[in-house]
């Protein structure tokens, strides 16, 4: 079998001791068995504690960016009006959430598609997300065929245009529902206060009073905590697609 290593990540090489950097990307003629490793000394046996090993557990402990599946499409896979990508490009899936860490937690999902000169397809991006495991095939695309960090970088921005337009329209929502809120505590209150005031006995009536205003100043104050959303705009996979 055989496997590759992002450029970014150097790795020492199979024949290499610990601590040697080197600029090989691809590993062939690797297996995880010891007894075929000892039959054929063609073969490098990968074992838990080799060095490349070693260096993978630690990147994957570490780097919280999800690795770039692959994979090909077929044109009869995308719904009508939907075309396949002309060459490789990149496909990448963000989770936006907002929320005021009360009662709204919102999550969406924010796909976009970026092809090989950078072009944006947003109606192939959310396609994408409708496809079942069945309607793609695995497949190897060389790295070199895609400036893969610029594309990241499209992608990312253009992940925060859709979150920021999405963002803005929630706020708006949330603002709105709250400004409804706001004025169903103010009749309330308006309401106990004129029943309130009928009281005859004046110390009661006024202790009423102080206890009516404390509460509509704490519900206000607690509708006022509720009121601000914060959004986070995190990538959750991505995928090279041809």
């Amino acid at each position: 079998m055989y496997f590759d290593l992002s450029e970014d990540v150097p790795l020492p090489s199979l024949g290499e001791g610990p601590g040697v950097r080197a600029s090989k990307t691809r590993y062939s003629d690797v297996v995880f068995d010891r007894e075929r490793a000892v039959a054929d000394d063609g073969l490098t046996y990968l074992h838990l504690n080799h060095p490349v090993i070693q260096r993978i557990l630690r990147e994957l402990g570490h780097d919280r960016t999800p690795a770039a599946a692959q994979f090909h499409l077929g044109p009869a896979d995308l719904p009508p009006g939907v075309s396949s990508p002309d060459g490789p490009g990149l496909w990448a899936v963000y989770r936006l959430r907002m929320t005021n860490h009360d009662d709204v937690n919102r999550q969406e999902l924010v796909p976009v598609f970026v092809d090989q000169s950078g072009q944006a397809h947003p109606r192939l991006a959310q396609a994408l997300l409708d496809l079942t495991p069945e309607q793609v095939e695995a497949a190897f695309i060389p790295a070199e065929r895609l400036n893969l960090s610029a594309l990241q970088v499209q992608a990312r921005q253009l992940a925060e245009a859709q979150a920021a337009d999405r963002f803005s329209e929630a706020q708006l929502d949330h603002a709105e529902r709250l400004a409804d809120e706001r004025q169903k505590i103010e009749r309330y209150y308006s309401q106990q206060e004129i029943a309130v005031a009928q009281i005859a006995i004046e110390n009661i009536r006024q202790a009423k009073q102080r206890e009516l205003l404390e509460r509509r100043r704490a519900d206000l104050a607690a509708l006022d905590r509720r009121l601000t959303l914060v959004p986070d705009l995190v990538l959750v996979g991505m995928a090279i697609v041809e």
